[in-house]
């Protein structure tokens, strides 16, 4: 069996980032109140195509069947990170949830760079972990 090409850190970093996008994309129903409805059709109250101020938010479009499929496998990957440390496995998820470094440093009581190095040890764990799975050289990062 040839060993396959090892993933990076930054691969990892990278397809977390891009799951995190995929989830806040669909279209979840049921999660929050649903508010006031009408039977009626949308309309735009300026005949210039602005939206009214306050109104309508642009979404991004619906990501497709493959983009999802993808975004499951890879949000099982935190759980490759030990148990014990759970920072870590906080800090992955809260950056693929598009958190700035300030704020996941706030949330686990470090400075944003304190954050950006905890994060950067589970997505290596992350690394290497997939890299034994898949039976792949380690790669030697300096």
């Amino acid at each position: 069996m040839t060993p396959q090409t090892p993933i990076s850190a930054d691969q990892v970093a990278a397809q977390l980032a891009e799951a995190g996008a995929t989830l806040r994309a669909l279209a979840v129903r049921g999660c929050a109140p649903g508010g006031y409805r009408t039977a009626w059709p949308g309309f735009r109250l300026d005949p210039e195509g602005e939206p009214p101020a306050g109104g309508e938010r642009d979404r991004s479009p619906q990501p497709m069947p493959a983009a999802i499929s993808a975004m499951d496998q890879v949000l099982t990957w935190p759980q490759l990170i030990p148990a014990g440390r759970v920072r870590e496995r906080r800090a992955v998820l809260a950056r693929a949830d598009g958190r700035s470094w300030r704020r996941i440093g706030a949330e686990l009581g470090l400075s944003h760079e304190g954050a950006r190095k905890v994060h950067h040890a589970g997505v290596t764990r992350i690394a290497a972990a997939l890299n034994r799975r898949q039976g792949a050289e380690p790669s030697r990062l300096a």
